[in-house]
Parts: C-alpha cells; sequence; structure tokens
C-alpha cells in the first residue's frame, strides 16, 4: 500500500448501515466527526479502567483466505491507505431484525468472491446479507437511488473489510447508478467520494467534495475529503487551512488522527507522536461503545508514526495492540514484521510477512519478504517473490494505479530502472504532486545516473521537512553522487538515526554509502 495515503483508514465520518426493514437511507451522515464515545459531552471512563475492560473482551477473529489470481487494495497502508475501516457492524440479531430475517444471500454474493479475498464470519455474514437485499430491491427498479446507493455503500465496507478490490469496482457502478437516477442524492454523493479516495482518484474526490460542499457546508464527510485530497495532491498550504476549519467544528480520534499525518508530513514528529497517542487513547476509552472508532486503526497508526520517528519498541507494542483487536489487521501485520526485521529477528518477519500476503499479496509485502528471502539464503523464494510484485501491474488498471508507487520504487531498487520507470514516475508525480512523489522522480533519476536532475527533484520532496528515514536516505545518496560529501553524509546519519523507518535493503544500502563518504 501506498506510503502517504495510510492514514485514510480512519473511521469515516458517516455511518453506512442500512437499516433494511424500512428502508431508511443508509448513508445518512453524523453531523459531527467525533465518533460516539469521542464526543466533549460524554462523561470519561479513565483511560485506565477503559484498558482493563478491554483486556476482558473476547478476540473478535475474521479469517480470510486468498483466491488465486486475486489482484488487491490494500485494507491498511503504510498509508495512503486510504482506506477506512467501518466501525463494528449489528449483532446477528440486529442483522435479523433489520432485514425482516431475510438471511440468505444471493450466490453471486456468498461469501465466495471470485476475484480477491473470501471472508468468513459474521462480518462478512452481516455484510452479504445486505448486499442480497439491496441488489435485490434494485433489480426490482433500476431506478431506485437509495438501493443502489446503500448497495455501493455495502460493497465499499466489503472492501474495506477484504481488500478485494472488485468491490470497491462494484461499489463505483452501484453509486453512479445511484447518481444517474438522482444526481443531486447527497448520500450517493457522499458515499462516492470515499470510493474515489480509496482509489487514488484525488484530484477528483476534491473536486466532487467541493462541489458537495458548496450545495451542502454542513456535509462533514465532504469537509475531511476536501483536506484529506488537497494533502494527499500536495497542496499543503490549503490542506492546513481546510483541517483548520475542520478542527473548529470537529474533534476526536478522526480528527486526532489526521492532524499527526498532516504534522509528520509537514516536519513536526513530535507532535506528530502525541496526537496519535491522543488518537488511540480516546479510541481505548470508547472502545465498548457498539459505535465505537476502529481501535485496530489507531493502534496501527501509532505504531506507524513510531517506527518512522525512531521508536521501534512503541511501534511493536502498538502493532501487537492492534492485532490482538483484530487479528489479520494487514498494515499491523507488515509494520510489526518490518519492526522485528529491524530488531534482527528475520525469522519472525518472514513469518509475519507470509501471513499477510495470504490475506493480500501487495507489493510492499512481498518485495520486503523477497529481500528476507534472499538476506536468508532462499534466492529462488526471492526471485518468486518478485516475479508477483511485477505481474501486479499487468492484471489491473486500477491496481497499477493505486500501487504505482510502490511498483516504481520496487524496480529502482531491484534493478529496473530504465527510462519509461522514470517516465512512470513523472505521470504518477503530475497526478499527484506530493512530497513522496518528488522522492520517486528524484530516485529513478538517482537510478539512472543524473544526480545533478535528480538533486533539483529531491529538493521538492524535502521542502516540507518530512522526517521519514526513506527520504533522507535518498537525499543523502544523492548529495553524494552530486559531490556534496558533507552534506550527504549528514543525511544518511540522519536516516540510520531513524533505521526502524527503512527497510533492511535500505539500511544496508545508506550504511554502505555512508562508510564510503
Amino acid at each position: 500500500m501506498s506510503r502517504a495515503t495510510a492514514w485514510r483508514r480512519i473511521p469515516t465520518t458517516s455511518q453506512a448501515s442500512p437499516t433494511w426493514a424500512s428502508r431508511t437511507d443508509a448513508v445518512t451522515r453524523e453531523r459531527a466527526l467525533s465518533l460516539p464515545g469521542c464526543s466533549q459531552g460524554r462523561t470519561q471512563v479513565t483511560l485506565m479502567t477503559a484498558v482493563a475492560r478491554r483486556a476482558r473482551r473476547p478476540i473478535r477473529i475474521r479469517p480470510v483466505a486468498v483466491l488465486l489470481g486475486a489482484i488487491l487494495i490494500a485494507a491498511v497502508t503504510q498509508v495512503s491507505a486510504i482506506l477506512v475501516h467501518p466501525t463494528r457492524p449489528p449483532t446477528a440479531a440486529t442483522n435479523a431484525a433489520s432485514t425482516g430475517g431475510e438471511l440468505a444471500a444471493d450466490p453471486a454474493d456468498s461469501g465466495h468472491v471470485t476475484s480477491g479475498v473470501g471472508v468468513t464470519g459474521g462480518q462478512f455474514d452481516w455484510l452479504a446479507n445486505g448486499i442480497s437485499v439491496w441488489t435485490r430491491k434494485l433489480s426490482e427498479n433500476s431506478q431506485d437511488y437509495i438501493s443502489a446507493t446503500n448497495l455501493g455503500s455495502l460493497y465499499l465496507q466489503r472492501a474495506r473489510l477484504t481488500a478485494n478490490i472488485d468491490d470497491y469496482d462494484r461499489a463505483a457502478r452501484s453509486i453512479a447508478q445511484a447518481l444517474v437516477a438522482d444526481p443531486g442524492y447527497e448520500s450517493g454523493r457522499t458515499v462516492e467520494l470515499n470510493v474515489l479516495f480509496a482509489t487514488h482518484q484525488f484530484a477528483t474526490a476534491l473536486e466532487h467534495a467541493q462541489s458537495l460542499l458548496a450545495d451542502d457546508s454542513g456535509n462533514l464527510q465532504a469537509r475531511a475529503t476536501v483536506a484529506d485530497s488537497q494533502l494527499e495532491l500536495g497542496r499543503y498550504a490549503a490542506a492546513q487551512d481546510s483541517y483548520r476549519l475542520l478542527t473548529a467544528i470537529a474533534k476526536g480520534p478522526p480528527i486526532d488522527a489526521r492532524l499527526a499525518h498532516l504534522a509528520f508530513v509537514t516536519g513536526d514528529p513530535a507532535k506528530a507522536l502525541a496526537l496519535a497517542k491522543a488518537a488511540r487513547d480516546a479510541a481505548v476509552i470508547a472502545a465498548d461503545d457498539p459505535h465505537s472508532p476502529d481501535l485496530a486503526f489507531y493502534e496501527y497508526q501509532l505504531g506507524e508514526i513510531a517506527r518512522l520517528t525512531g521508536d521501534p519498541a512503541l511501534a511493536g507494542s502498538a502493532y501487537r495492540a492492534a492485532l490482538i483487536d483484530r487479528p489479520d489487521d494487514l498494515g499491523s501485520l507488515v509494520g510489526l514484521a518490518r519492526v522485528e526485521a529491524h530488531d534482527g529477528d528475520a525469522g519472525a518477519a518472514i513469518a509475519q510477512l507470509r501471513r499477510a500476503a495470504a490475506i493480500a499479496p501487495q507489493p510492499d509485502t512481498l518485495a520486503l519478504l523477497g529481500d528476507l528471502l534472499e538476506e536468508s539464503g532462499d534466492p529462488r523464494g526471492a526471485t518468486q517473490e518478485y516475479a508477483t510484485v511485477r505481474a501486479i501491474r499487468t492484471l489491473s488498471e486500477t491496481a497499477s494505479s493505486v500501487y504505482d508507487r510502490q511498483l516504481l520504487l520496487f524496480e529502482l531498487d531491484h534493478g529496473g530502472a530504465t527510462e519509461p520507470v522514470l517516465e512512470g514516475a513523472r505521470i504518477a508525480l503530475a497526478a499527484r504532486g506530493d512530497v513522496y512523489g518528488h522522492d520517486v522522480v528524484a530516485w529513478a533519476l538517482y537510478r539512472l545516473g543524473r544526480p545533478g536532475e535528480a538533486k533539483a527533484e529531491m529538493a521538492a520532496a524535502m521542502a516540507q521537512g518530512t522526517p521519514d528515514a526513506r527520504l533522507l536516505y535518498h537525499a543523502g545518496a544523492i548529495d553524494l553522487a552530486s559531490g556534496d560529501r558533507s552534506g550527504g553524509a549528514r543525511l544518511l546519519r540522519q536516516a540510520i538515526a531513524l533505521s526502524s523507518g527503512l527497510d533492511p535493503l535500505q539500511l544496508a544500502e545508506a550504511t554502505r554509502l555512508l562508510s564510503g563518504a
């Protein structure tokens, strides 16, 4: 998953659980981004009491299996993933009541996904049942925009759970059908924003969110999407202004999580870590509320920021906490593997990565697995993982777009630097001009032996002061190649000081370059 958008896994600001029996609009948004349990007016229990309660909660296990030929969008991300997880689904009893007892699932969506991930368990059954109900209702009337919106919302929720790219496509088609029937339907337009963002169509998401805000200035999901999209597009001043407006009218973990990401990208790691901790702590306090925010996400985000800011111990603790809450959380599995690899436990890291790859074979996961297998003396296994990474781009246009940066950086770090790769990096940057986009172009130029051009591009990547070890490592390597030995060595030392933010291959090259500086 893309490294800059993982934070979009922040729970949505609207609820999408349909009241099927009454055909009540399933996606009427909440009027506050702060979710139940995190509002300022609620009497708060102490954090220690909440932690004790959480320790007594049963573990919610959601087994998953990968079908051959799958091409998947990450359910987490090193961010960007941008993907969001729903709050907890209703209980089975609530589900039966809300559907009027209609529990039969449509055979096409009966738990066996023909391309992607199959999931069993209560969450999937709840979603599959709702999909069956709304599919049937929509088939009876193709102009039923409420049914189409509810169907799209449920496909989107299932995509978040299963990382199945087909469900994102189904969600997009359902919402398109709803908006053909009623172009002004606000709930349909709001769900559309989430689909666009989840599939990395940030510019379109921004345009649609601004249009929706022009029609309804109180739509907080649209307001959040404006800020989130501006951040992903590298429009940092505009994003800061938009987040300032957002925080004036909403509080709680979803807001703090967004501000943590903003703080990290714009060069304030201490603030980022403090905000991530605050978001996690508030989510823990609210953990027993049936509509509480997704606790696993907040643990995951804390782990990511801790790892990137050089605290692998805190990162490992947060990832493990996330995996207690959701044992198959992809981002936390991969994050924990990175911490274990950093700490020298390659065997444990390989096991975690195999588990993550069995759920969703994402390029970053497979590339790191291949690197560790190579390092552990299994070049044949590494070659197989690398081949799978390269096959992903050919399987799906959507997947190649979502994973574009991962795939480009993989080639650049595994002997695949070519002019077409540089062109791909430039195209990606034109679509999304953030610091990480500039970094990929700079690194491609460096790998192609053009350090002067790379240095100019890297200056744009470093303009926000983002304290990311990968950016510092790239900048240091480029400075050395450009003849600035003291500047390059200084940047490489900074990167190595944040070594938990580097994968083993990156750390090894940074160390080698510094030793020769």
